[in-house]
């Protein structure tokens, strides 16, 4: 597993509109890479309460739904 990417993100001027959305695509994209880590990291454990806690964390469902609205909202 190789964590490789840079958690600098992008500067954006407050207020514009093209930008956030840019932002927020990239949270989207982010949130979901990191998914795929907790889920590798818990099928390395063995099944215990650590590897179940990991699982469960790689959950970002709701918060990518949230992102995903956003990015609608700001759309129209």
């Amino acid at each position: 597993m190789e964590h490789d990417h840079n958690h600098g993100h992008p500067a954006f001027a407050a207020g514009e509109p093209d930008e956030v959305r840019a932002m927020l695509a990239y949270m989207e994209h982010h949130n979901e890479h990191h998914t795929a880590e907790l889920r590798e990291l818990a099928e390395a454990l063995p099944e215990n309460a650590a590897a179940a806690v990991l699982e469960a964390a790689a959950h970002m469902d709701k918060a990518n739904e949230k992102l995903n609205t956003a990015l609608r909202l700001l759309g129209e």
